[in-house]
């Protein structure tokens, strides 16, 4: 895992504690359902995406 992915990992359990539903959060975050993340959280922050979401433009190739 590199650090972006670590990163994300550690954006996306904090955004899950703060949020309404985070175990279906960091379910479909684990699954890669990122469009799902994008429509049912539309307020998850970025860094939850870079490194994770292989698409995401700021992710490095």
């Amino acid at each position: 895992m590199d650090m972006q992915t670590q990163n994300a990992a550690v954006a996306a359990i904090q955004f899950a504690l703060e949020t309404d539903d985070g175990l279906a959060f960091l379910r479909c975050w684990n699954e890669g359902n990122f469009d799902v993340i994008r429509s049912e959280w539309p307020e998850a922050p970025e860094a939850v995406f870079v490194g994770a979401d292989p698409l995401y433009p700021a992710t490095a190739v």
